[in-house]
């Protein structure tokens, strides 16, 4: 007499949270960053306006050493902005696995189940939750491939600001390219950032 199968064990919910930083600890480095950024802002205009009135007349000692303050305002403001969207993507990405966590573990009971127990609701809801479960995959490799091009977009933004440094401070003409073409560097920043907060739970 043959022995009768021991059943499985029942489906367990892996616990994807003891891995990740809360939201709370998130949120409250995101007001701290936004807080640093604003001063940042405000220290940058100044110091442009600055800039700007001590050209007038002609490059002095103090333009070039007002100009290096000014990029390295630029340059921590950025690290800045780029250290608040990595947060962001970080949430939503915690956030994608508890929910991946959730409907994997409601898969795995109904398919614990034996075939002649299933209903035809159960395999349409299997069928749902195996498309929700791709969903979710492709919403994570989207936020991975976007952290990617940050990445790319970076490095170009941090040669733009290593070349304007190299600049003589006694061109004027250069010198009010290098403030125009700053604009084009922090504004895609803010951009990026704000885009990314979209469904930031």
């Amino acid at each position: 007499m043959s022995k009768r199968r021991a059943p499985a064990p029942p489906p367990q919910k892996r616990d994807v949270r003891q891995h990740h930083v809360t939201p709370e600890e998130i949120q409250k480095e995101i007001a701290l960053i936004e807080e640093k950024t604003s001063l940042m802002v405000k220290k940058g205009i100044e110091l442009e306006d600055r800039l700007r009135e001590e050209m007038k007349d002609d490059a002095s000692e103090e333009s070039e050493e007002l100009l290096m303050e000014w990029f390295e305002v630029v340059n921590e403001k950025n690290q800045l902005v780029r250290r608040e969207g990595e947060l962001v993507a970080q949430a939503q990405i915690q956030d994608l696995e508890i929910q991946h966590a959730e409907v994997e573990y409601e898969m795995r009971c109904l398919m614990h189940k034996q075939e002649h127990e299933k209903t035809d609701k159960d395999n349409e809801k299997e069928e749902q939750l195996l498309e929700l479960l791709i969903g979710l995959v492709q919403q994570r490799s989207t936020i991975v491939d976007r952290l990617e091009e940050d990445r790319i977009r970076e490095q170009e933004e941090d040669e733009t600001i290593r070349n304007m440094m190299q600049m003589k401070v006694n061109k004027v003409p250069d010198f009010q390219d290098s403030l125009q073409d700053m604009s084009s560097v922090w504004n895609p920043l803010f951009k990026a950032v704000k885009s990314a907060e979209e469904g930031f739970p």
